[in-house]
């Protein structure tokens, strides 16, 4: 019998986010302000460049707009990344057997900070619950992500994985 799971997970603008929105949006605001005081020196050229400041940043905001969505399928676990809602973008995948360490991330985990890794990520909110510090071998490398793993795909995850490690791994 097959096993699958998903989870969808929208990231939540921080100040730094949200401060470049800002940006993006007053730089648009002078673009066209320019133009429009420029209209008569630069004539069609400003109505152009209205209209690719406009779309400019459009596209911009959006590209700000992430989710990760990660999949289990009978033992293995792929992570996307969604911008704009549109764009998908596989970012790594692995399989379950192959997690040496799993620990419940909290704020300058050792784990995770002080150790070298071929690869580090975050891949959700470190303020959501269910928030863990994943260790694995992979062909690039160890790897380590910090990933929220709800309930159901704890369970999902549970069988692939070794048994002390499944034992200690979702303690509360």
């Amino acid at each position: 019998m097959d096993s699958y799971c998903e989870h969808l997970i929208p990231i939540r603008k921080d100040k730094k986010a949200i401060g470049l929105l800002i940006a993006i949006w007053l730089v648009l605001i002078a673009i066209i302000g320019v133009c429009f005081l420029l209209i008569s020196k630069l004539g069609v050229f400003a109505f152009i460049l209205t209209v690719a400041a406009i779309f400019g940043g459009v596209w911009l905001t959006k590209q700000l707009n992430v989710e990760y969505e990660y999949i289990f399928t009978n033992g293995e676990i792929d992570v996307d990344i969604i911008t704009s809602r549109t764009d998908r973008k596989r970012l790594i995948t692995f399989k379950c057997k192959d997690i040496e360490r799993i620990e419940k991330y909290r704020q300058n985990l050792p784990m995770f900070e002080n150790e070298q890794y071929a690869k580090k990520s975050i891949y959700c909110n470190l303020k959501d619950e269910d928030v863990y510090c994943i260790s694995f071998k992979h062909k690039i490398g160890r790897v380590c992500l910090v990933m929220q793993i709800k309930e159901n795909m704890q369970e999902a995850i549970r069988p692939y994985l070794d048994k002390l490690l499944a034992r200690e791994a979702f303690v509360d």
